[in-house]
């Protein structure tokens, strides 16, 4: 457990740019759907559904002084409304779910998420994310 890579992409609407953070030490739990493409349907969990593509990103951080760092990561964590305020955004990072999207690997190469999509698998945008800061001091990110 804890021994997967991401790569976190911030985007900045203002300046319709791309802010980028690997995490490394995270725990990355997938759920890919066994046909590639969007017809596909099957059971999960005793439910018939379509078949997604999924992830789960489980990041560990400390929170001291008010502030939530990451273990080898020299950003800071901001909510969403308070990085977007920065004029300088890259000593910090945020989980967006409408823009926001990771990788599951080192990569600086920097792509909108289409893009990288139709590159590279293990790409999820960020659907949600829950911050269990009372509770083993952890996010859970869930991906499609």
């Amino acid at each position: 457990m804890f021994n997967n890579t991401i790569t976190l992409y911030n985007y900045d609407r203002y300046k319709d740019d791309y802010y980028y953070t690997v995490f490394n030490n995270v725990e990355v739990q997938e759920q890919q759907r066994s046909v590639p493409d969007d017809t596909h349907y099957g059971i999960y969990n005793n439910v018939y559904e379509r078949a997604y593509d999924r992830a789960l990103l489980i990041i560990k951080y400390q929170f001291s002084n008010g502030v939530k760092k990451v273990p080898g990561v020299e950003k800071a964590f901001l909510n969403p409304k308070e990085w977007n305020k920065l004029e300088d955004k890259t000593n910090n990072f945020t989980f967006q779910t409408d823009s926001d999207f990771f990788i599951v690997e080192d990569n600086k190469d920097i792509k909108n998420f289409e893009e990288l999509k139709d590159l590279k698998d293990r790409v999820y945008k960020i659907d949600l994310y829950d911050d269990y800061e009372y509770d083993l001091t952890h996010w859970e990110v869930y991906g499609s």
